[in-house]
Protein backbone atom coordinates (compact mmCIF):
# COMPACT_ATOMS: atom_id res chain seq x y z
CA UNK A 1 0.00 0.00 0.00
CA UNK A 2 2.81 2.42 0.87
CA UNK A 3 4.50 1.86 -2.49
CA UNK A 4 1.79 3.93 -4.15
CA UNK A 5 3.04 6.97 -2.21
CA UNK A 6 6.48 6.74 -3.81
CA UNK A 7 9.30 8.71 -2.20
CA UNK A 8 6.75 10.39 0.07
CA UNK A 9 6.67 7.09 1.98
CA UNK A 10 10.13 7.93 3.34
CA UNK A 11 8.68 10.90 5.23
CA UNK A 12 5.84 8.77 6.62
CA UNK A 13 8.19 6.00 7.73
CA UNK A 14 10.57 8.45 9.39
CA UNK A 15 7.73 10.29 11.12
CA UNK A 16 6.28 7.09 12.54
CA UNK A 17 9.75 5.87 13.53
CA UNK A 18 10.48 9.09 15.45
CA UNK A 19 7.04 9.53 17.00
CA UNK A 20 6.30 5.91 17.83
CA UNK A 21 8.79 3.19 16.93
CA UNK A 22 11.94 4.64 18.53
CA UNK A 23 10.13 5.61 21.78
CA UNK A 24 8.64 2.09 21.92
CA UNK A 25 12.07 0.53 21.39
CA UNK A 26 13.78 2.74 24.00
CA UNK A 27 11.07 2.26 26.61
CA UNK A 28 10.70 -1.50 26.13
CA UNK A 29 14.48 -1.85 26.41
CA UNK A 30 14.45 -0.04 29.76
CA UNK A 31 11.47 -1.94 31.12
CA UNK A 32 12.74 -5.34 29.99
CA UNK A 33 16.15 -4.88 31.61
CA UNK A 34 14.64 -3.52 34.82
CA UNK A 35 12.06 -6.34 35.03
CA UNK A 36 13.42 -9.17 32.83
CA UNK A 37 11.20 -11.85 34.37
CA UNK A 38 8.63 -13.51 32.14
CA UNK A 39 5.41 -11.64 31.57
CA UNK A 40 6.68 -8.59 29.71
CA UNK A 41 3.94 -6.00 29.32
CA UNK A 42 1.82 -7.67 32.01
CA UNK A 43 4.57 -7.21 34.61
CA UNK A 44 5.38 -3.62 33.61
CA UNK A 45 1.81 -2.33 33.52
CA UNK A 46 0.82 -4.23 36.67
CA UNK A 47 3.63 -2.64 38.67
CA UNK A 48 2.54 0.81 37.52
CA UNK A 49 -1.28 0.62 37.38
CA UNK A 50 -2.22 -2.56 39.23
CA UNK A 51 -3.06 -6.12 38.25
CA UNK A 52 -6.43 -5.32 36.68
CA UNK A 53 -4.91 -2.93 34.14
CA UNK A 54 -1.89 -5.21 33.68
CA UNK A 55 -4.23 -8.06 32.78
CA UNK A 56 -5.98 -5.79 30.27
CA UNK A 57 -2.61 -4.91 28.71
CA UNK A 58 -1.46 -8.49 28.20
CA UNK A 59 -4.94 -9.49 27.03
CA UNK A 60 -4.85 -6.79 24.35
CA UNK A 61 -1.40 -7.88 23.22
CA UNK A 62 -2.56 -11.48 23.05
CA UNK A 63 -5.97 -11.05 21.40
CA UNK A 64 -4.67 -8.75 18.67
CA UNK A 65 -2.03 -11.33 17.80
CA UNK A 66 -4.71 -14.00 17.53
CA UNK A 67 -6.54 -11.84 14.97
CA UNK A 68 -3.28 -11.04 13.20
CA UNK A 69 -2.20 -14.64 12.50
CA UNK A 70 -4.81 -15.38 9.78
CA UNK A 71 -4.16 -11.96 8.21
CA UNK A 72 -0.42 -12.34 7.77
CA UNK A 73 -0.65 -16.01 6.82
CA UNK A 74 -3.02 -15.09 4.00
CA UNK A 75 -0.10 -13.06 2.61
CA UNK A 76 2.14 -16.13 2.93
CA UNK A 77 -0.47 -18.22 1.11
CA UNK A 78 -0.56 -15.73 -1.76
CA UNK A 79 3.24 -15.86 -2.07
CA UNK A 80 3.33 -19.63 -1.88
CA UNK A 81 0.74 -19.87 -4.65
CA UNK A 82 3.26 -18.37 -7.08
CA UNK A 83 5.59 -21.29 -6.38
CA UNK A 84 2.87 -23.76 -7.37
CA UNK A 85 0.24 -22.11 -9.58
CA UNK A 86 -0.41 -18.33 -9.51
CA UNK A 87 -4.13 -18.92 -9.98
CA UNK A 88 -4.19 -20.42 -6.48
CA UNK A 89 -3.58 -16.93 -5.06
CA UNK A 90 -7.29 -16.27 -5.62
CA UNK A 91 -8.41 -19.60 -4.18
CA UNK A 92 -10.06 -19.21 -0.78
CA UNK A 93 -9.74 -22.95 -0.04
CA UNK A 94 -5.99 -22.87 -0.77
CA UNK A 95 -5.59 -19.78 1.44
CA UNK A 96 -7.47 -21.44 4.30
CA UNK A 97 -5.47 -24.68 4.09
CA UNK A 98 -2.13 -22.85 4.07
CA UNK A 99 -3.16 -20.71 7.06
CA UNK A 100 -4.20 -23.74 9.11
CA UNK A 101 -1.20 -25.90 8.17
CA UNK A 102 1.36 -23.14 8.76
CA UNK A 103 -0.12 -22.01 12.04
CA UNK A 104 -0.32 -25.46 13.59
CA UNK A 105 3.21 -26.37 12.47
CA UNK A 106 4.42 -23.17 14.15
CA UNK A 107 2.43 -24.00 17.26
CA UNK A 108 3.86 -27.50 17.63
CA UNK A 109 7.40 -26.20 17.04
CA UNK A 110 6.91 -23.99 20.09
CA UNK A 111 5.99 -26.98 22.24
CA UNK A 112 9.70 -27.88 22.48
CA UNK A 113 10.73 -24.57 24.02
CA UNK A 114 12.35 -21.33 22.98
CA UNK A 115 15.57 -22.91 21.70
CA UNK A 116 13.78 -24.98 19.06
CA UNK A 117 11.34 -22.24 18.02
CA UNK A 118 14.10 -19.63 18.09
CA UNK A 119 16.25 -21.60 15.65
CA UNK A 120 13.35 -21.97 13.21
CA UNK A 121 12.44 -18.29 13.51
CA UNK A 122 16.04 -17.13 13.04
CA UNK A 123 16.55 -19.22 9.91
CA UNK A 124 13.20 -18.09 8.50
CA UNK A 125 14.08 -14.46 9.23
CA UNK A 126 17.36 -14.73 7.33
CA UNK A 127 16.13 -16.80 4.37
CA UNK A 128 12.60 -15.47 4.11
CA UNK A 129 12.75 -11.82 5.14
CA UNK A 130 16.21 -10.25 5.09
CA UNK A 131 17.49 -12.06 1.98
CA UNK A 132 14.41 -11.38 -0.22
CA UNK A 133 14.35 -7.77 0.97
CA UNK A 134 18.00 -7.25 0.03
CA UNK A 135 17.46 -8.96 -3.33
CA UNK A 136 14.50 -6.79 -4.35
CA UNK A 137 16.28 -3.65 -3.12
CA UNK A 138 19.27 -4.56 -5.32
CA UNK A 139 16.93 -5.28 -8.25
CA UNK A 140 15.30 -1.88 -7.89
CA UNK A 141 18.60 -0.06 -7.46
CA UNK A 142 20.08 -1.70 -10.56
CA UNK A 143 16.87 -0.99 -12.50
CA UNK A 144 17.13 2.73 -11.76
CA UNK A 145 20.91 2.76 -12.36
CA UNK A 146 20.32 1.36 -15.85
CA UNK A 147 17.82 4.11 -16.56
CA UNK A 148 14.70 1.97 -16.31
CA UNK A 149 11.32 3.70 -16.19
CA UNK A 150 9.67 4.20 -12.81
CA UNK A 151 6.00 4.02 -11.87
CA UNK A 152 6.66 6.66 -9.19
CA UNK A 153 8.41 10.03 -9.66
CA UNK A 154 12.05 10.02 -8.57
CA UNK A 155 12.57 13.72 -7.83
CA UNK A 156 13.38 15.91 -4.83
CA UNK A 157 9.85 17.34 -4.92
CA UNK A 158 8.45 13.80 -4.57
CA UNK A 159 9.99 13.56 -1.11
CA UNK A 160 7.55 16.12 0.34
CA UNK A 161 4.13 14.78 1.44
CA UNK A 162 1.05 16.54 0.08
CA UNK A 163 -1.93 15.00 1.95
CA UNK A 164 -5.23 15.48 0.16
CA UNK A 165 -7.85 15.36 2.89
CA UNK A 166 -8.05 13.27 6.04
CA UNK A 167 -8.77 10.07 4.12
CA UNK A 168 -5.27 10.18 2.67
CA UNK A 169 -3.75 10.56 6.16
CA UNK A 170 -5.14 7.18 7.19
CA UNK A 171 -1.99 5.82 5.56
CA UNK A 172 -0.23 6.82 8.80
CA UNK A 173 -2.23 4.13 10.59
CA UNK A 174 -1.14 1.63 7.95
CA UNK A 175 2.50 2.60 8.40
CA UNK A 176 2.30 2.36 12.17
CA UNK A 177 0.84 -1.14 11.95
CA UNK A 178 4.10 -2.29 10.36
CA UNK A 179 6.10 -0.97 13.31
CA UNK A 180 4.24 -2.55 16.24
CA UNK A 181 5.61 -5.47 18.21
CA UNK A 182 9.11 -4.38 19.17
CA UNK A 183 8.26 -4.92 22.84
CA UNK A 184 6.96 -8.45 22.26
CA UNK A 185 10.49 -9.86 22.36
CA UNK A 186 10.69 -8.71 25.98
CA UNK A 187 8.74 -11.81 26.99
CA UNK A 188 11.90 -13.76 26.08
CA UNK A 189 14.33 -11.36 27.78
CA UNK A 190 14.82 -13.64 30.78
CA UNK A 191 15.83 -16.50 28.45
CA UNK A 192 18.49 -14.40 26.74
CA UNK A 193 22.15 -14.66 27.72
CA UNK A 194 23.02 -11.55 29.76
CA UNK A 195 19.67 -9.84 28.98
CA UNK A 196 20.59 -6.49 30.54
CA UNK A 197 23.26 -6.02 27.86
CA UNK A 198 22.17 -8.14 24.91
CA UNK A 199 18.47 -7.29 24.90
CA UNK A 200 18.85 -3.51 24.39
CA UNK A 201 21.56 -4.21 21.80
CA UNK A 202 19.18 -6.49 19.89
CA UNK A 203 16.40 -3.90 20.08
CA UNK A 204 18.53 -1.16 18.53
CA UNK A 205 19.90 -3.40 15.78
CA UNK A 206 16.33 -4.46 14.95
CA UNK A 207 15.21 -0.82 14.83
CA UNK A 208 17.85 0.10 12.27
CA UNK A 209 17.32 -3.01 10.14
CA UNK A 210 13.53 -2.78 10.12
CA UNK A 211 13.46 0.91 9.22
CA UNK A 212 16.00 0.43 6.43
CA UNK A 213 14.33 -2.61 4.88
CA UNK A 214 10.83 -1.12 5.02
CA UNK A 215 11.82 2.21 3.48
CA UNK A 216 14.01 0.91 0.66
CA UNK A 217 11.74 -2.06 -0.01
CA UNK A 218 8.70 0.16 -0.32
CA UNK A 219 10.39 2.41 -2.87
CA UNK A 220 11.68 -0.37 -5.15
CA UNK A 221 8.26 -2.05 -5.20
CA UNK A 222 6.70 1.27 -6.24
CA UNK A 223 9.31 1.68 -8.97
CA UNK A 224 8.29 -1.47 -10.87
CA UNK A 225 4.67 -2.06 -9.84
CA UNK A 226 1.87 -0.22 -11.71
CA UNK A 227 -0.80 1.36 -9.46
CA UNK A 228 -3.37 -1.20 -10.62
CA UNK A 229 -1.18 -4.01 -9.23
CA UNK A 230 -0.71 -2.52 -5.74
CA UNK A 231 -2.52 -5.34 -3.99
CA UNK A 232 -1.88 -5.59 -0.25
CA UNK A 233 -1.83 -9.38 -0.22
CA UNK A 234 -0.02 -10.29 -3.47
CA UNK A 235 1.67 -7.02 -4.49
CA UNK A 236 5.16 -7.95 -3.27
CA UNK A 237 5.40 -11.25 -5.13
CA UNK A 238 4.02 -9.58 -8.29
CA UNK A 239 6.80 -6.98 -8.02
CA UNK A 240 9.36 -9.78 -7.78
CA UNK A 241 7.78 -11.42 -10.83
CA UNK A 242 8.20 -8.24 -12.89
CA UNK A 243 11.84 -7.74 -11.88
CA UNK A 244 12.73 -11.38 -12.51
CA UNK A 245 11.12 -11.29 -15.96
CA UNK A 246 13.10 -8.20 -16.91
CA UNK A 247 16.37 -9.85 -15.87
CA UNK A 248 15.42 -13.18 -17.54
CA UNK A 249 15.36 -14.91 -14.17
CA UNK A 250 11.73 -16.00 -14.09
CA UNK A 251 12.76 -19.54 -13.21
CA UNK A 252 13.72 -18.21 -9.76
CA UNK A 253 10.19 -17.02 -8.92
CA UNK A 254 9.10 -20.29 -7.22
CA UNK A 255 12.18 -20.16 -4.98
CA UNK A 256 11.57 -16.50 -4.09
CA UNK A 257 7.89 -17.23 -3.40
CA UNK A 258 8.78 -20.11 -1.08
CA UNK A 259 11.38 -17.96 0.62
CA UNK A 260 8.90 -15.14 1.33
CA UNK A 261 6.33 -17.63 2.61
CA UNK A 262 8.98 -19.16 4.86
CA UNK A 263 9.76 -15.71 6.25
CA UNK A 264 6.14 -15.20 7.23
CA UNK A 265 5.94 -18.67 8.78
CA UNK A 266 9.01 -17.88 10.88
CA UNK A 267 7.54 -14.55 11.91
CA UNK A 268 4.35 -16.25 13.06
CA UNK A 269 6.33 -18.95 14.86
CA UNK A 270 8.25 -16.34 16.85
CA UNK A 271 5.00 -14.62 17.86
CA UNK A 272 3.02 -17.69 18.86
CA UNK A 273 4.77 -18.13 22.21
CA UNK A 274 5.40 -14.47 23.10
CA UNK A 275 2.02 -12.91 23.93
CA UNK A 276 0.69 -16.23 25.20
CA UNK A 277 3.60 -16.42 27.64
CA UNK A 278 2.50 -13.11 29.09
CA UNK A 279 -1.01 -14.51 29.34
CA UNK A 280 0.44 -17.46 31.26
CA UNK A 281 1.80 -15.02 33.85
CA UNK A 282 -1.73 -13.67 34.30
CA UNK A 283 -3.11 -17.22 34.52
CA UNK A 284 -0.61 -18.05 37.25
CA UNK A 285 -2.01 -15.10 39.19
CA UNK A 286 -5.39 -16.82 39.04
CA UNK A 287 -7.07 -14.64 36.41
CA UNK A 288 -7.79 -17.58 34.09
CA UNK A 289 -9.08 -21.14 34.67
CA UNK A 290 -6.57 -23.50 36.29
CA UNK A 291 -6.29 -25.65 33.17
CA UNK A 292 -4.62 -22.74 31.34
CA UNK A 293 -1.81 -22.54 33.92
CA UNK A 294 -0.36 -25.92 33.05
CA UNK A 295 2.92 -26.17 31.16
CA UNK A 296 4.57 -29.15 29.49
CA UNK A 297 7.99 -30.68 30.24
CA UNK A 298 9.68 -27.82 28.33
CA UNK A 299 7.92 -25.15 30.38
CA UNK A 300 5.66 -24.21 27.48
CA UNK A 301 2.05 -23.09 28.07
CA UNK A 302 0.62 -25.89 25.93
CA UNK A 303 -3.03 -25.48 26.96
CA UNK A 304 -3.01 -21.77 26.15
CA UNK A 305 -1.44 -22.54 22.77
CA UNK A 306 -4.16 -25.10 22.03
CA UNK A 307 -6.86 -22.57 22.97
CA UNK A 308 -5.15 -19.95 20.83
CA UNK A 309 -4.92 -22.36 17.91
CA UNK A 310 -8.62 -23.15 18.13
CA UNK A 311 -9.54 -19.46 17.97
CA UNK A 312 -7.17 -18.87 15.04
CA UNK A 313 -8.65 -21.83 13.17
CA UNK A 314 -12.18 -20.45 13.58
CA UNK A 315 -11.13 -16.93 12.56
CA UNK A 316 -9.45 -18.33 9.45
CA UNK A 317 -12.84 -19.36 8.12
CA UNK A 318 -13.52 -15.68 7.39
CA UNK A 319 -11.51 -16.05 4.18
CA UNK A 320 -14.14 -18.46 2.88
CA UNK A 321 -17.00 -15.99 3.26
CA UNK A 322 -15.57 -12.55 2.43
CA UNK A 323 -15.85 -11.18 -1.14
CA UNK A 324 -12.57 -9.20 -1.07
CA UNK A 325 -9.46 -10.48 0.68
CA UNK A 326 -7.75 -7.11 0.24
CA UNK A 327 -10.51 -5.14 2.00
CA UNK A 328 -10.79 -7.68 4.81
CA UNK A 329 -7.01 -7.58 5.20
CA UNK A 330 -7.17 -3.82 5.82
CA UNK A 331 -10.19 -3.84 8.16
CA UNK A 332 -8.80 -6.63 10.32
CA UNK A 333 -5.40 -4.93 10.34
CA UNK A 334 -6.97 -1.74 11.66
CA UNK A 335 -8.82 -3.65 14.37
CA UNK A 336 -5.53 -5.24 15.40
CA UNK A 337 -3.93 -1.79 15.39
CA UNK A 338 -6.60 -0.30 17.66
CA UNK A 339 -6.24 -3.13 20.15
CA UNK A 340 -2.47 -3.01 20.08
CA UNK A 341 -2.21 0.77 20.30
CA UNK A 342 -4.47 0.76 23.35
CA UNK A 343 -1.96 -1.59 24.96
CA UNK A 344 0.89 0.73 23.95
CA UNK A 345 -0.80 3.69 25.62
CA UNK A 346 -0.88 1.66 28.84
CA UNK A 347 2.78 0.70 28.39
CA UNK A 348 4.00 4.24 27.68
CA UNK A 349 2.17 5.74 30.63
CA UNK A 350 3.33 2.87 32.87
CA UNK A 351 6.96 3.56 31.96
CA UNK A 352 6.61 7.18 33.05
CA UNK A 353 4.92 6.25 36.31
CA UNK A 354 7.52 3.57 37.15
CA UNK A 355 10.27 6.19 37.05
CA UNK A 356 8.63 7.72 40.13
CA UNK A 357 7.14 4.70 41.94
CA UNK A 358 10.19 2.43 41.48
CA UNK A 359 13.15 4.82 41.13
CA UNK A 360 15.60 2.49 42.89
CA UNK A 361 15.10 -0.51 40.59
CA UNK A 362 18.37 -1.01 38.74
CA UNK A 363 18.03 -0.27 35.04
CA UNK A 364 21.03 -1.46 33.04
CA UNK A 365 19.62 0.59 30.20
CA UNK A 366 17.58 3.77 30.70
CA UNK A 367 15.89 6.09 28.23
CA UNK A 368 18.36 8.99 27.79
CA UNK A 369 17.65 12.35 29.39
CA UNK A 370 16.55 11.27 32.84
CA UNK A 371 12.92 11.72 33.80
CA UNK A 372 12.51 14.49 31.22
CA UNK A 373 13.67 12.11 28.49
CA UNK A 374 11.19 9.50 29.68
CA UNK A 375 8.38 12.07 29.66
CA UNK A 376 9.26 13.08 26.10
CA UNK A 377 9.50 9.50 24.80
CA UNK A 378 6.47 8.23 26.71
CA UNK A 379 4.24 11.20 25.89
CA UNK A 380 5.26 11.19 22.24
CA UNK A 381 4.50 7.48 21.93
CA UNK A 382 1.18 7.66 23.81
CA UNK A 383 -0.08 10.73 21.92
CA UNK A 384 1.06 9.21 18.62
CA UNK A 385 -0.82 6.00 19.40
CA UNK A 386 -3.97 7.90 20.44
CA UNK A 387 -3.95 10.06 17.31
CA UNK A 388 -3.43 7.00 15.12
CA UNK A 389 -6.46 5.29 16.64
CA UNK A 390 -8.53 8.38 15.82
CA UNK A 391 -7.19 8.55 12.26
CA UNK A 392 -7.87 4.86 11.67
CA UNK A 393 -11.63 5.50 11.86
CA UNK A 394 -11.47 7.50 8.63
CA UNK A 395 -12.24 5.16 5.70
CA UNK A 396 -9.13 5.02 3.48
CA UNK A 397 -9.32 6.55 0.03
CA UNK A 398 -7.90 3.29 -1.41
CA UNK A 399 -11.25 1.56 -0.74
CA UNK A 400 -13.94 3.85 -2.21
CA UNK A 401 -16.63 1.14 -2.06
CA UNK A 402 -16.15 0.53 1.65
CA UNK A 403 -19.18 1.68 3.69
CA UNK A 404 -18.03 4.34 6.19
CA UNK A 405 -20.72 3.39 8.72
CA UNK A 406 -19.86 -0.31 8.54
CA UNK A 407 -16.14 0.42 8.76
CA UNK A 408 -16.38 2.68 11.81
CA UNK A 409 -18.95 0.44 13.48
CA UNK A 410 -16.81 -2.65 12.98
CA UNK A 411 -13.74 -0.99 14.50
CA UNK A 412 -15.61 0.66 17.39
CA UNK A 413 -17.72 -2.33 18.38
CA UNK A 414 -14.80 -4.68 17.87
CA UNK A 415 -12.52 -2.64 20.14
CA UNK A 416 -15.09 -2.32 22.93
CA UNK A 417 -16.20 -5.94 22.74
CA UNK A 418 -12.67 -7.33 22.88
CA UNK A 419 -11.75 -5.10 25.85
CA UNK A 420 -14.57 -6.51 28.01
CA UNK A 421 -13.38 -10.12 28.67
CA UNK A 422 -10.35 -9.25 30.84
CA UNK A 423 -12.51 -7.17 33.18
CA UNK A 424 -15.07 -10.00 33.44
CA UNK A 425 -12.36 -12.60 34.05
CA UNK A 426 -10.70 -10.38 36.66
CA UNK A 427 -13.91 -10.12 38.65
CA UNK A 428 -14.19 -13.94 38.52
CA UNK A 429 -10.60 -14.50 39.67
CA UNK A 430 -11.68 -15.88 43.07
CA UNK A 431 -13.35 -18.80 41.28
CA UNK A 432 -10.07 -19.54 39.54
CA UNK A 433 -8.04 -19.42 42.76
CA UNK A 434 -6.79 -15.87 42.31
CA UNK A 435 -6.61 -13.13 44.93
Amino acid sequence: MMSGYGLTSIAYFLAVAIIFFIPAALISAELATAWPQKGGVYVWVSKAWGDRVGFLAIWLQWIQSVIWYPIVLSFAASSLAYAIDPSLAKSKIFTLLVILAAYWVGTFSNFFGMKSAGFISSMALLIGTILPALIIICFGGWWLFQGGSSEIPITEAALIPHPQGLSSLVVVAGVLVTFVGIEMSASHAAETKDPKINYPRAIFIATAVILGLYTLGTIVVGVILPPSELNMVSGLIVAFDLYLKDYNLSFLLPFVACSIALGVFGQVSSWIAGPSKGLLSAAEKGYLPKALRQVNDHGVQAHILFLQGGIVSILSLIFIFIPSIDTAYWILSMLCANLYLTMYILMFTAAIRLRYTHPNVKRSYSVPGGNAGMWIAGSMGAIGALCTIAISYIPPSQFPNLSADFYRGFLGIGLITLCIPPFVLYTMRHKFGGK
